[in-house]
Protein backbone atom coordinates (compact mmCIF):
# COMPACT_ATOMS: atom_id res chain seq x y z
CA UNK A 1 0.00 0.00 0.00
CA UNK A 2 2.92 2.40 0.63
CA UNK A 3 4.38 1.81 -2.62
CA UNK A 4 1.22 2.72 -4.25
CA UNK A 5 1.09 6.07 -2.55
CA UNK A 6 4.88 6.78 -3.30
CA UNK A 7 4.02 6.29 -6.77
CA UNK A 8 0.58 8.16 -6.82
CA UNK A 9 3.04 11.00 -5.00
CA UNK A 10 5.15 10.83 -7.92
CA UNK A 11 3.14 11.28 -10.37
CA UNK A 12 1.50 14.04 -9.03
CA UNK A 13 4.79 15.66 -8.03
CA UNK A 14 5.79 15.10 -11.76
CA UNK A 15 2.61 16.65 -13.08
CA UNK A 16 2.47 19.78 -11.01
CA UNK A 17 6.30 20.47 -11.89
CA UNK A 18 5.66 19.97 -15.61
CA UNK A 19 2.91 22.89 -15.55
CA UNK A 20 5.03 25.18 -13.34
CA UNK A 21 7.69 24.98 -15.77
CA UNK A 22 5.95 24.73 -19.06
CA UNK A 23 4.53 27.50 -21.26
CA UNK A 24 2.06 26.53 -23.20
CA UNK A 25 -0.04 29.95 -24.27
CA UNK A 26 -2.80 30.04 -27.11
CA UNK A 27 -4.04 33.47 -27.51
CA UNK A 28 -6.91 34.11 -29.95
CA UNK A 29 -7.87 37.47 -28.95
CA UNK A 30 -5.93 40.65 -28.42
CA UNK A 31 -2.07 41.15 -28.35
CA UNK A 32 0.69 38.47 -27.16
CA UNK A 33 4.23 38.69 -27.42
CA UNK A 34 4.55 41.60 -29.79
CA UNK A 35 1.75 40.52 -32.14
CA UNK A 36 -1.87 41.13 -32.31
CA UNK A 37 -4.83 38.93 -33.99
CA UNK A 38 -6.06 40.40 -36.60
CA UNK A 39 -3.21 42.07 -37.74
CA UNK A 40 -2.05 41.44 -41.70
CA UNK A 41 0.95 39.28 -42.63
CA UNK A 42 2.79 42.48 -43.89
CA UNK A 43 2.00 43.88 -40.24
CA UNK A 44 3.15 40.84 -38.90
CA UNK A 45 6.42 39.70 -40.78
CA UNK A 46 7.52 44.33 -40.11
CA UNK A 47 6.55 43.08 -36.22
CA UNK A 48 8.53 39.97 -35.92
CA UNK A 49 11.73 41.85 -38.24
CA UNK A 50 11.66 44.49 -35.19
CA UNK A 51 11.09 42.40 -32.20
CA UNK A 52 13.53 39.40 -33.24
CA UNK A 53 16.03 41.31 -34.93
CA UNK A 54 19.06 40.49 -32.39
CA UNK A 55 17.60 37.14 -31.86
CA UNK A 56 19.20 33.65 -32.98
CA UNK A 57 15.90 32.69 -34.71
CA UNK A 58 15.18 29.60 -36.76
CA UNK A 59 12.46 27.52 -38.20
CA UNK A 60 11.75 24.25 -39.62
CA UNK A 61 14.26 23.29 -42.34
CA UNK A 62 11.32 22.24 -44.73
CA UNK A 63 9.58 25.71 -43.96
CA UNK A 64 12.11 28.46 -44.50
CA UNK A 65 12.21 28.51 -48.40
CA UNK A 66 14.21 31.58 -49.48
CA UNK A 67 14.29 32.89 -45.75
CA UNK A 68 16.95 30.54 -44.65
CA UNK A 69 20.97 30.36 -44.35
CA UNK A 70 21.72 26.67 -45.72
CA UNK A 71 22.25 24.09 -42.99
CA UNK A 72 21.88 20.54 -42.58
CA UNK A 73 19.96 20.95 -39.12
CA UNK A 74 16.59 20.12 -39.25
CA UNK A 75 16.39 23.72 -37.88
CA UNK A 76 17.65 26.81 -40.27
CA UNK A 77 18.72 29.81 -39.19
CA UNK A 78 16.10 32.79 -40.68
CA UNK A 79 17.71 35.28 -42.45
CA UNK A 80 15.13 38.46 -42.89
CA UNK A 81 15.19 39.89 -46.38
CA UNK A 82 12.38 40.68 -49.26
CA UNK A 83 12.83 37.46 -50.97
CA UNK A 84 12.11 36.06 -47.37
CA UNK A 85 9.46 38.41 -47.03
CA UNK A 86 7.72 37.13 -50.27
CA UNK A 87 8.30 33.31 -49.23
CA UNK A 88 6.70 33.92 -45.55
CA UNK A 89 3.98 36.22 -47.07
CA UNK A 90 2.72 32.70 -49.03
CA UNK A 91 2.13 30.85 -45.87
CA UNK A 92 -0.01 30.49 -43.36
CA UNK A 93 1.74 29.16 -40.27
CA UNK A 94 4.91 30.90 -39.14
CA UNK A 95 7.25 29.41 -36.82
CA UNK A 96 9.95 30.88 -34.90
CA UNK A 97 12.47 29.05 -32.90
CA UNK A 98 14.45 30.95 -30.54
CA UNK A 99 18.08 29.66 -30.90
CA UNK A 100 18.21 25.97 -32.40
CA UNK A 101 15.76 24.60 -29.60
CA UNK A 102 12.85 23.16 -30.74
CA UNK A 103 11.18 23.26 -27.43
CA UNK A 104 10.72 27.10 -27.45
CA UNK A 105 9.00 28.82 -30.04
CA UNK A 106 6.62 31.11 -31.00
CA UNK A 107 3.69 29.84 -33.89
CA UNK A 108 1.79 32.28 -35.41
CA UNK A 109 -1.41 30.94 -37.79
CA UNK A 110 -3.02 33.03 -40.68
CA UNK A 111 -6.74 32.68 -41.88
CA UNK A 112 -7.75 34.70 -44.55
CA UNK A 113 -4.07 36.57 -44.13
CA UNK A 114 -5.37 37.74 -41.01
CA UNK A 115 -3.40 36.49 -37.32
CA UNK A 116 -5.94 34.28 -36.41
CA UNK A 117 -3.87 32.47 -33.38
CA UNK A 118 -0.24 33.08 -31.33
CA UNK A 119 1.35 30.04 -30.05
CA UNK A 120 3.94 30.16 -27.09
CA UNK A 121 5.79 27.14 -26.21
CA UNK A 122 8.71 26.83 -23.99
CA UNK A 123 10.01 24.33 -21.68
CA UNK A 124 11.57 25.00 -18.53
CA UNK A 125 14.79 23.10 -19.82
CA UNK A 126 14.88 24.76 -22.96
CA UNK A 127 15.89 28.48 -20.97
CA UNK A 128 17.66 27.12 -18.87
Amino acid sequence: MKIIRYILALIFAIAVWGNLYVIMDDVTKGEAYGFKVGDSKADTYNKAMQLFKNEDLHTWNSDAGSCKVPSDSWLAKIEFSEICKLHMLQNDVWWFHFGDERLNNIRIIFIDNKVKNINRHRHFMEAI
